[in-house]
């Protein structure tokens, strides 16, 4: 089945994440892939685009929060190698060393190659939702 596929390489993309292994994380990543991520405001306010797009991604998050991680909670497959990921980001704030935890959703496309193409970033599940023309979803 090409959902459950897509699921486990979405799956270990944030494993590779979460592990600091961003050669994993790139293993899962379509060359031309735009990131819009929903730490952006908090973060940096970039669009991310290939793969040297999410090297500085990566290093921006982990020079900005210590220990963060994203922890995938939930998987919709919205059809046509579409798929919301409902996340929990924590870490620890490297300046201020504040905790910081927030459920976040994403949005994402995989190519006929079942590499990531695009990751959007939404403040609310419901926000990737309709992203996906799910709708508002709870």
């Amino acid at each position: 089945m090409e959902a459950a596929g897509d699921i486990q390489r979405i799956k270990l993309a944030y494993a590779g994440w979460n592990g600091g292994d961003i050669d994993a994380v790139l293993a899962f990543i379509a060359e031309d892939v735009v990131i819009r991520p929903v730490l952006g405001d908090a973060v940096s306010g970039d669009t991310f685009q290939g793969h040297d797009g999410v090297r500085h991604w990566f290093a921006t998050i982990r020079n900005t929060l210590e220990d963060f991680r994203s922890e995938i909670e939930d998987v919709i497959d919205a059809g046509g190698r579409r798929y919301v990921v409902f996340a929990r980001f924590s870490g620890r704030g490297a300046a201020s060393g504040a905790e910081v935890t927030r459920d976040a959703g994403h949005f994402v496309t995989l190519g006929d190659d079942g590499l990531i193409t695009a990751f959007e970033g939404y403040e609310s599940r419901e926000g990737a939702l309709r992203a996906a023309g799910i709708g508002g979803g709870s």
